[in-house]
């Protein structure tokens, strides 16, 4: 099992000045202005076991460099394993093209996180250690500078891979993406916080699948039915239904976080 994903616009920024290191006494300094050297896009993948990542730069974010993309996972990978893949709700993702060469290689099984939930996929907090820990304090005067500091961060993670692993409770998380303010039964955030557990139960990664559905209509008719009841029980309480009880996507023209 594999998250994957693009990031694109990484800018090959020059400072106008050097910057300075920081002195007993002095910060770090770093100008405010820069000029920009072009842009590349990545596209990589993590796997959730293990922590080592596949990745490959390329000019521009189109369809095409996604098609590439899982091919260049298929040959970097043991041919008798099946691969799962988790991505966001993107159009790239789930494009015409890409789903006829899915057909052609039966061993990818491709699920999607809800819309706007893209930060559930690990390989998010992959992209933001590489912009934290390489890249957002450098100076590149060219796309293939950037490029390798790119290749060389990833190399030197997978040499020695950690997994990422989740260490909040799905009620941790919603509280503090709330302020620590209480959640009601019957809200909106409640209904989050419903959905967010059965997407986080520890088995989940596991055995590859969507809370023990082995299906994504019978995952959807599961999720539906928290919703279902959810919305039920608002009503009974006297709180307002409508168009906010549905803050929690199944995903674009109803489908959901994973296919089957």
């Amino acid at each position: 099992m594999l998250g994957a994903d693009e990031k694109s616009q990484y800018q090959a920024l020059d400072r106008t000045q050097p910057s300075l290191p920081i002195v007993p006494g002095r910060c770090g300094t770093m100008t405010h202005d820069y000029k920009r050297d072009g842009t590349t896009t990545l596209f990589a993948a993590i796997e959730m076991a293990h922590g080592r990542a596949i990745s490959t730069c390329m000019p521009r974010h189109r369809n095409q460099g996604w098609i590439r993309f899982p091919a260049l996972i298929d040959a970097e990978t043991p041919p008798e394993l099946d691969l799962r893949l988790i991505v966001d709700d993107l159009s790239t993702h789930k494009h015409p093209t890409l789903r006829r060469w899915l057909k052609r290689h039966p061993r990818f099984h491709m699920h999607f996180t809800p819309t706007s939930s893209s930060w559930l996929n690990a390989i998010e907090r992959f992209f933001r250690d590489l912009t934290d820990r390489r890249l957002w304090r450098g100076a590149f005067r060219t796309v293939q500078q950037i490029i390798q500091a790119i290749d060389g961060y990833i190399a030197a993670h997978s040499t020695n891979p950690r997994p990422f692993v989740w260490t909040r409770t799905a009620e941790e998380i919603l509280q503090g993406q709330l302020g620590h303010n209480v959640v009601e039964p019957n809200s909106p955030a409640a209904l989050q916080r419903k959905v967010l557990e059965v997407l986080h139960r520890p088995s989940l990664l596991a055995r590859g699948e969507h809370a023990g559905c082995a299906s994504r209509r019978t995952f959807e008719e599961h999720i539906g039915g928290v919703v279902g009841v959810h919305e039920q029980e608002a009503r009974g309480a006297g709180s307002p239904s409508g168009p906010h009880l549905s803050s929690v996507s199944l995903g674009r023209n109803g489908a959901g976080p994973c296919t089957g």
